[in-house]
């Protein structure tokens, strides 16, 4: 079974966005500022206090939304063993999207590192697919299979690195992407599934 990765931080790595953030770092421009958190609008504000017991019940057991940026995902724990404060950090959101990206550059050899992680609600979830684990590409580990999902680990050659997603029932697809300087499989599978704890 061949698949493609549902990252759409992978397809902008491939595009080459990750250009502008690793340009920075090789022009000693420093990192770049984090996102401003998002600010409520009044009115969401007066909204979100009149929940009902009901209301939260109901977005406590049902699916679970793409978060608004990654602070909200919780995605630096996720990979915090992963990245170093001199890293940029870039975070990049539409609808049903949101991608976390650190790069880092060595400025002695120019080795660069680039992590990130990829939330998306479009794309196929292959854990609503019957009969889909092959054991290769697409997989389950004990710890998956209790949040019902399975893992899809896709090979990214042209960077030289690699892609581990979890797909699951009730939520976005999660992706980890490790280019140029790349982890392990389970690491990346560790940080996805750390990934989808943080929204639970």
């Amino acid at each position: 079974m061949s698949l493609s990765p549902s990252s759409p931080l992978l397809s902008r790595l491939l595009a080459g966005g990750f250009v502008l953030a690793a340009g920075a770092v090789l022009t000693g421009c420093g990192a770049a500022p984090e996102p401003a958190p998002a600010q409520e609008s009044p009115a969401a504000t007066e909204e979100s206090a009149e929940a009902t017991p009901a209301e939260e019940q109901e977005a406590a057991t049902g699916p679970i939304a793409v978060p608004a940026d990654c602070e909200q995902a919780g995605t630096e724990t996720a990979v915090a063993a992963h990245i170093t404060d001199d890293m940029i950090f870039e975070e990049q959101g539409a609808e049903g999207q949101l991608s976390c990206l650190w790069v880092g550059v060595d400025l002695g050899s120019g080795e660069m590192s680039t992590i990130g992680v990829d939330y998306t609600s479009s794309g196929p979830n292959l854990a609503e697919i019957e009969g889909v684990v092959d054991g290769d590409e697409v997989y389950t580990l004990p710890e998956v299979e209790e949040l019902g999902g399975v893992l899809q680990k896709v090979q990214v050659e042209d960077l030289g690195g690699s892609t581990v997603s979890l797909h699951l029932p009730d939520g976005p697809v999660i992706t980890a992407v490790s280019v140029f300087t790349p982890l392990e499989t389970a690491e990346l599978e560790a940080i996805v599934i750390a990934a989808a704890g943080q929204l639970r």
